[in-house]
C-alpha cells in the first residue's frame, strides 16, 4: 500500500541521520558485485617476478562511500550540527580549507609534504573559535564518519587473500593525513589482515606524489627486491613509483571523483552517496560497459530523481498552502513534470486536477503583440519578437514564418527587394531594416495575428484556464514572460483573471513582471538575488532545458477540428532524436527514482525527506559546475536552441577551441559556459592553460576559489 507523504517522513525520522544515507550504504555499495579475475589474474602474474606487493589505500584497498572524498566533510558537519547547533554551521568549509592551511604551514615552517590531523583541526580552530571547545569531539566524530564510510573493494581485498595463499608479501602505502594507527584499524575492520607494513604520509612526511614516499620504502625494503605496486591514480600511483624503479598496474574500478560545486554543506550528501552508490553499481559487471542509454539513465535516477523530485514536493507543498484547484503543466518543460507528479501520486494526494497546457512563447507573444497593435502601427515589442536572431543565426524566412507571414507576397517581395534572398541572415544592424519594412505592412500583419489569437483564446477557453476555480501554470519559469501574456489575454477574455505560477526560477527580470502576471514562487531559484548569487542553478539552465523536453514539437498554433481545439506541432527532427538518444533515458531514470521514493519512502541511499531545494542546487552544481570527464563528453552531445522556433540545435559546447581571447569569451557566453571551459581546458596544449586559467578567473571568479581549482 502506497504511504502519504506525512506517514513517510515521520517514518523516517527513525534514523540517526534523518536519512537512510551514511547507515545503508555498506549494504548497497558492492551488492551484486562480481569480483574482476581478470585483473586479479593479471595482478598474481605481474607479482611473480616481484618480491612484495604494494597498494594503495583510498580508492583501491577502501573506498568511500560519498562520490568526492571532501563530501566526507559535509557528513562530519551535520553530526556535528546535529549534537551543537548553529555553531557547527560552516564546519565542511572550514574543515577543507583548515587543511589547506596546514599545509601551506607546514611547508612554509619545515618543507614537509604532509600534515597531521592534529595540525588540520589547529587550524579549523583558528578558523572556528566558536568551535574550540568541541574540537575533541570532532575530530571522533570525524573518525567515526571515515569508520562509516569507508569500505572494502572486494577485488583489492580478494587478491590479498591470493596472495596470501601462495606466500606473496604486501604493504599498503597512502598519501593521507589521518594516523597510521587509525587506517590500520580501519583496515583490520574492512577485513585485510596479514600486510608486512603501512607506510602513511601523515607519519613519514612523505608522499607518492612527490617520488619521496618509495625512499622510505626502499629504506625499509633495499634493493634487489622488487615492488609491484598497485593503486589508481596515474601519477601518484603509476608515473611516480616507475620513476622510482617500480613495477606497477594501475586499478581504477572503485576511482572515486574530486568535484569542487560550490560551497561545501550537508546540502551535497543525498546526491554524494546516491552518485556513489550508482555509479559503482554500474560497474558491477566487470565486462560491461556503460551505454550512452546507461549513462543517461544514471543520471536520470540521480541528477532528475533529486532535481525533479524536489521540485514535485516543494510544489505539493504550495499547492496545498495556496489552495490550488487546477494545475496546467505547461509545453514542453512540464511533460517530465507533470509526468512525475502523476508517478508519485501528488494528483491524489493534493486533489488538484492537473492538465498539460499546449502553450509556448510564439503564440502568446503573437497574440500579446495583437493586443498591444493595431492596423496602423505594430508594437515594438513585437517587432522585437519577430526579428529577434541570437548571433544572426535567424534567417528572414525563418523570422516570416513565426507568424506564418511567409505566404504574404507583398511582404515578402519587400524583404527580397531589400535582402537579396529570404535567406540572408538577420544581423545587427540589418534586422532594423526588418523591422521597418514589417511595420510598413502593419494592416496586413495585424490581419493576421488575429486569426493566430482567435485560436489561442478558443484553446484557453476549451481549457477553461483561470476559471472555474483556483489556477496555476507550471512550468522552469526564468522571466514570467508567458504568465504575465496569458493573465493580459484571460483578462481579455474575461475580464478578470486570477491566475499563479509555480517555477524552478525566476531571474531578476522577473520582478518587472510581478505586477502584471500575479502570484510567482520558484523552488531553486529567487528573482530577488542577483544571478552571480545563483550559480549552481544558472550554469545547469541550458542543460535542464534539454532533459526536460517532450517527445513533441514546439507548438505553433491551434485548430478546430468539429468544434475541438488542438495544437499545431512543430516538426524537428533532430530534436525527436536526441529524445530519443539522450533525454527519454534521462526521464526514464528520474520517473524510476520518484516512483520508487515516493511509494516506499526511499530509493537506494535517498529518502523522500532529504528532497529539499537546498539539495537540488547541489546536485546541479554537482553535474554543472564541476563535471567529471564522462560527464563533459556526454554532456557536450546536448544540443540547445535559443531561440523559440526550435529551427537549429546547437552543441551546449563548441569543441573548437579558440586561439584569441575574444572568441573564447564569447564560446563562454554560450550554453554551458563553464562546461565549455572545462573540456577547452582538459583538451588544449599545455601552454595555452595560463590562458585559460586566467579567463576562468576573470569570467567566473564570482563562483569562489573551490570551483576554480578544477583549472589549477
Amino acid at each position: 500500500m502506497r504511504k502519504n507523504l506525512a506517514a513517510i517522513s515521520e517514518s523516517n525520522k527513525d534514523s540517526p541521520l534523518g536519512t537512510r544515507e551514511a547507515a545503508s550504504n555498506d549494504k548497497l555499495l558492492f551488492r551484486d558485485w562480481k569480483i574482476d579475475n581478470k585483473f586479479i589474474n593479471l595482478a598474481l602474474s605481474r607479482s611473480v617476478n616481484c618480491d612484495m606487493v604494494s597498494f594503495d589505500v583510498f580508492d583501491t584497498a577502501l573506498t568511500r562511500t560519498v562520490d568526492s572524498p571532501a563530501d566526507a566533510f559535509a557528513e562530519i558537519e551535520k553530526r556535528l550540527t546535529e549534537h551543537l547547533g548553529e555553531v557547527a554551521a560552516g564546519f565542511a568549509t572550514e574543515r577543507e580549507e583548515g587543511e589547506r592551511d596546514a599545509r601551506a604551514r607546514q611547508f612554509q615552517l619545515t618543507g614537509a609534504e604532509e600534515v597531521t590531523f592534529d595540525q588540520i583541526y589547529a587550524e579549523v580552530e583558528r578558523r572556528m573559535p566558536g568551535l574550540a571547545p568541541h574540537l575533541a569531539q570532532a575530530q571522533h566524530i570525524e573518525y567515526a564518519v571515515e569508520r562509516a564510510i569507508l569500505q572494502p573493494v572486494p577485488d583489492v581485498l580478494e587478491l590479498t587473500r591470493r596472495l596470501a595463499k601462495i606466500g606473496k608479501p604486501y604493504i599498503f602505502v597512502s598519501d593521507m593525513y589521518l594516523p597510521d594507527d587509525f587506517l590500520a584499524t580501519v583496515l583490520s575492520d574492512c577485513g585485510y589482515s596479514g600486510w608486512q607494513a603501512l607506510f602513511v604520509s601523515s607519519k613519514t612526511m612523505a608522499t607518492k606524489s612527490s617520488g619521496r614516499q618509495w625512499e622510505v620504502v626502499k629504506a625499509h625494503y633495499p634493493l634487489p627486491q622488487k615492488l609491484l605496486h598497485i593503486g589508481d591514480d596515474e601519477w601518484a600511483d603509476g608515473a611516480s613509483p616507475e620513476q622510482a624503479g617500480l613495477e606497477t598496474l594501475i586499478f581504477t574500478r572503485a576511482r572515486s571523483e574530486r568535484r569542487v560545486a560550490g560551497p561545501l554543506s550537508p546540502s551535497i550528501l543525498p546526491f554524494s552517496y546516491l552518485q556513489r552508490s550508482i555509479c559503482l553499481g554500474a560497474r558491477r559487471q566487470t565486462e560491461q560497459s556503460e551505454t550512452k542509454a546507461d549513462y543517461w539513465h544514471r543520471v536520470g535516477r540521480v541528477l532528475g530523481g533529486i532535481v525533479v523530485g524536489s521540485f514535485i514536493r516543494w510544489l505539493s507543498q504550495r499547492v496545498q498552502h495556496h489552495r490550488i484547484e487546477k494545475l496546467y503543466f505547461c509545453a514542453r518543460d512540464g511533460w517530465l513534470m507533470q509526468r512525475a507528479w502523476q508517478v508519485a501520486n501528488l494528483d491524489r494526494e493534493t486533489g488538484a486536477e492537473d492538465h498539460y497546457l499546449y502553450v509556448s512563447r510564439r503564440p502568446l507573444n503573437l497574440a500579446h503583440g495583437y493586443m498591444e497593435s493595431s492596423r496602423g502601427r505594430l508594437s515594438l515589442s513585437l517587432l522585437e519578437f519577430l526579428s529577434s536572431s541570437p548571433d544572426g543565426r535567424t534567417t528572414v524566412l525563418q523570422a516570416l514564418k513565426r507568424a506564418d507571414l511567409a505566404d504574404n507576397m507583398a511582404l515578402t517581395a519587400d524583404c527580397v527587394a531589400h535582402y537579396g534572398s529570404l535567406e540572408a541572415p538577420l544581423e545587427w544592424p540589418s534586422l532594423l531594416a526588418f523591422r521597418d519594412i514589417l511595420q510598413r505592412h502593419a494592416a496586413s500583419i495585424y490581419n493576421k495575428l488575429a486569426s493566430n489569437y482567435d485560436a489561442l483564446t478558443g484553446y484557453l477557453e476549451q481549457e477553461k484556464l483561470g476559471v472555474g476555480g483556483r489556477s496555476a501554470i507550471v512550468d522552469m519559469g526564468w522571466h514570467g514572460t508567458m504568465q504575465r501574456s496569458l493573465r493580459l489575454v484571460l483578462e481579455r477574455m474575461h475580464g478578470t483573471a486570477r491566475l499563479s505560477g509555480f517555477y524552478y526560477g525566476l531571474w531578476p527580470h522577473a520582478l518587472t513582471n510581478r505586477y502584471g502576471a500575479g502570484l510567482m514562487e520558484a523552488a531553486f531559484g529567487s528573482e530577488f538575488r542577483p544571478l552571480a548569487e545563483q550559480f549552481q542553478l544558472h550554469s545547469a539552465v541550458d542543460i535542464l532545458e534539454e532533459l526536460h523536453s517532450a517527445p513533441h514539437g514546439t507548438v505553433c498554433s491551434y485548430a478546430n477540428r468539429n468544434g475541438v481545439w488542438s495544437a499545431l506541432l512543430s516538426e524537428s527532427p533532430a530534436e525527436m532524436s536526441q529524445y530519443e538518444t539522450i533525454t527519454r533515458h534521462f526521464q526514464d531514470g528520474t520517473l524510476e527514482t520518484i516512483a520508487e521514493i515516493f511509494m516506499t519512502g526511499s530509493s537506494g541511499t535517498l529518502t523522500l525527506e532529504s528532497l529539499t531545494p537546498e539539495a537540488a542546487r547541489a546536485a546541479m552544481a554537482a553535474f554543472a559546475v564541476s563535471p567529471s570527464k564522462r560527464d563533459v563528453e556526454m554532456f557536450g552531445e546536448i544540443g540547445h536552441c535559443s531561440t523559440f522556433d526550435h529551427a537549429v540545435l546547437a552543441p551546449i559546447i563548441p569543441t573548437d577551441i579558440p586561439m584569441d581571447e575574444a572568441a573564447m569569451r564569447k564560446g563562454l557566453s554560450g550554453h554551458w559556459g563553464i562546461g565549455t571551459l572545462k573540456y577547452w581546458y582538459t583538451n588544449s596544449p599545455v601552454e595555452q592553460r595560463d590562458a585559460l586559467r586566467n579567463l576562468a578567473k576573470q569570467t567566473f571568479g564570482h563562483y569562489g576559489d573551490r570551483v576554480m581549482r578544477q583549472f589549477s
